[in-house]
């Protein structure tokens, strides 16, 4: 009565493409069968119920987006003026367009072609849908599915590549008494450090498999009588495990030796595989009827959180820098193991183990066998090749391999030396009056925190460029104190599910510490992230004229969070009449006892009239960078010709705010095309026209 998962979406992912589960179960046969897919919120309450019957391949395919699509929502963050962060389960309730989902599946069948149907947990019982897969985590990011370039087959793995790196941690047993078998482990002809009932661990590391050689995952294991026994027979076992993919490798049991001392008992050859972790136990057996006790210790480990958990273990020992899954959590859930600790209150049991976070992302991030038909690229919105983390896509302009941490196309060029900015870098524009906000998601090392002083750095800085020094104006700082007294969200990287996503305020209006410095010589803004300098985003500023309105557009882009962008121009403002309703009245009185005629009395008589009010605003031109510029600056978007491109998600986006003085208002875009920068030696300059309307109409007059 077993239902399995064959196939699910890769995590992180988004609401806007196909998250494609595949099961298959083996009552098919059964009258009346259907397949059904329970989809969760993250506390397990019941969204959606879907059901289908087996398509031809007798299993079934669920594409679960819409049902997710419908909880995500926009976050309300316009006016925040600290950093906050989520790990999309409904807290804080301002953010709310990144959640965790639970999908779980059953199916339902009759004893007949006529009986009611009974609903089984798809485990061989009765009961609600319960086989489940990784926890589904989404955001309102956009999939196109013709850009392959971003996204990698579901058939490979999506993140991490294998560390390079194994290990081989051993624990030697010696049964106490008078009658002890006195045995150490020996590897390649040399006692490690920790035998004679003791514990020790030993590393090795090669660039790939095939790289393997003697004492580099390559051994002799043996197992050594030292001393010999009182008694003529003494026995020894030899087990080793693979913690990483959980099965057993080699599993000598009860070999006799002679009694005399230093007689190899077990002899055995091993090789391992890198990236992963392997227990080894040698148990010295006095008599034929002993067995050994379980191994049993207890580990503090660091959560990637602000604090730490206590774990056991009841298979072999564990030691610093170890990465474990815990039973009882999702296994895309890690744990680094920091210091011995003494017995008590555990989350729960050890179940794998990895020599680095590296290797444990990779095996456990699901990683699917790609779709029978259609050609694309994956079903699944992959965050690391579309650079939300570092992949090393984005060389800076001294040529280390960087990324993008901030979700936001804007062109901006990636770098780190404030003194050298130019105008051909195209920073993105903001004045004193801006409201605003930059988003990231803080996985796994994309942004390490600065302890000291400037975890998250608002900035405002004079920067002449051409090498001349900037100089500070003002500046808001968040230590990574601060930051854990809000949230400690806010400085956890993310492992598996818990993956924070993070905003900041990132606007002069949204930072009332920066109010006296908005008065000064600032000509560029930058928000920081950590103590790394390429985790920086600059802003330029730039104020309107007196005959300029400024019109600060807020818009929901295709990472699927607010991305603002601000023009300084003349507002062209026109008054439509969309409806006139009138009688015809006459001019004779007919309402008193003697008539009268008047011509002043209204003929045609307007009792109704319906209006709006059309908007419409052309930006400055956007000239051409000279993208080399005699130097290797970078561009994260491509050469400018990006900012076409970026204008396109402020057109096609599904929600488009205005900041009217300190607030923001619904609009409707009203645009029905536009033009792309599509030749950059014909096309000197760009411009943009932005055509719209108010959401909230002015009043009908009656």
């Amino acid at each position: 009565m077993a239902l399995t998962i064959q196939q699910e979406p890769t995590q992180m992912n988004t609401a806007y493409t196909k998250l494609m589960y595949s099961v298959i179960s083996t009552n098919v046969n059964q009258p009346q069968f259907k397949y059904l897919c329970d989809v969760k919120d993250h506390n397990g309450n019941l969204i959606s119920r879907l059901r289908q019957g087996q398509n031809n391949a007798d299993g079934a395919i669920f594409n679960v987006a819409i049902p997710c699509r419908g909880k995500l929502y926009e976050d309300d963050t316009f006016y925040i003026t600290d950093p906050t962060a989520s790990i999309g389960k409904d807290s804080p309730k301002e953010m709310q367009s990144y959640k965790q989902f639970k999908v779980a599946f059953g199916c339902e069948y009759g004893t007949s072609p006529s009986s009611s149907v009974t609903v089984y947990n798809g485990k061989g019982g009765v009961g609600a849908p319960a086989v489940s897969g990784s926890d589904l985590v989404l955001n309102r990011a956009v999939w196109e599915p013709w850009n392959e370039n971003q996204f990698l087959s579901s058939s490979t793995a999506p993140v991490y590549a294998n560390s390079g790196t194994g290990s081989v941690n051993f624990f030697v047993y010696e049964a106490s008494g008078a009658d002890f078998v006195d045995v150490n482990l020996r590897v390649n002809g040399a006692f490690p450090t920790g035998g004679y009932g003791g514990t020790g661990s030993f590393a090795y590391s090669a660039s790939t498999n095939a790289d393997l050689s003697t004492n580099n995952g390559e051994y002799l294991l043996e197992v050594i009588s030292i001393t010999g026994v009182p008694s003529a027979d003494q026995r020894a076992s030899l087990e080793v495990y693979d913690m990483s993919n959980q099965q057993m490798i080699i599993d000598i049991s009860n070999v006799s030796g002679s009694g005399g001392p230093n007689e190899i008992l077990i002899s055995t050859p091993f090789t391992g595989s890198i990236g992963n972790v392997y227990g080894c136990r040698v148990n010295g057996i006095p008599t034929s009827s002993f067995n050994p006790p379980i191994f049993e210790a207890y580990y503090l480990c660091n959560n990637y959180t602000a604090s730490s958990d206590r774990v056991r273990s009841i298979t072999y020992p564990l030691f610093p820098d170890n990465v474990v899954g815990v039973g009882g959590y999702p296994n895309t859930k890690a744990w680094e193991v920091t210091i011995n600790s003494t017995s008590g209150s555990n989350i729960g049991d050890i179940d794998s183990i990895y020599p680095t976070l590296n290797d444990f992302s990779r095996l456990n991030i699901p990683t699917l066998a790609p779709l029978p038909a259609g050609n694309f690229g994956s079903w699944n919105w992959n965050y690391q090749d579309s650079r939300i983390n570092f992949t090393g896509s984005n060389p800076d302009y001294s040529g280390v391999n960087v990324g993008k941490l901030f979700l936001t196309n804007w062109p901006s060029f990636v770098r780190n030396d404030e003194n050298n900015l130019e105008k051909s870098h195209i920073l993105k524009p903001i004045a004193n009056n801006d409201r605003g906000t930059l988003s990231y998601y803080n996985i796994s090392g994309s942004a390490e925190n600065d302890n000291l002083t400037r975890a998250i750095q608002i900035a405002l800085i004079n920067a002449p460029g051409n090498g001349v020094p900037a100089t500070s104006k003002g500046d808001v700082k968040w230590s990574e104190a601060d930051l854990n007294a809000l949230t400690p969200l806010l400085t956890q990287t993310g492992s598996g599910a818990d993956i924070p996503f993070v905003t900041l305020p990132a606007a002069p209006r949204n930072l009332p510490l920066l109010s006296p410095a908005t008065g000064s010589d600032w000509n560029v803004m930058f928000a920081k992230v950590g103590p790394s300098e390429e985790h920086k985003f600059y802003y330029t500023r730039d104020e309107p004229c007196e005959y300029e309105t400024r019109s600060n557009f807020a818009f929901i882009n295709k990472w699927g969070v607010w991305d603002f962008i601000g023009l300084n121009t003349p507002t062209n403002k026109n008054a439509v009449i969309n409806e006139r309703s009138e009688f015809m009245a006459v001019n004779a009185d007919y309402n008193s006892q003697i008539s009268s005629y008047d011509a002043y009395n209204r003929g045609f008589t307007q009792y109704y009239m319906n209006q709006d009010y059309k908007y419409q605003i052309t930006s400055d031109s956007i000239s051409v960078t000279n993208f080399n510029n005699g130097r290797n600056h970078n561009n994260t978007g491509g050469p400018i010709t990006a900012i076409s491109e970026y204008y396109q998600e402020l057109f096609t986006s599904p929600s488009v705010f205005l900041q009217v003085e300190d607030k923001f208002i619904p609009i409707n875009l009203t645009n029905t095309n536009f033009t792309y920068r599509t030749n950059i030696r014909g096309q000197k300059n760009y411009q943009v026209t932005i055509q719209y309307e108010l959401s909230n109409k002015p009043r009908s007059r009656t």
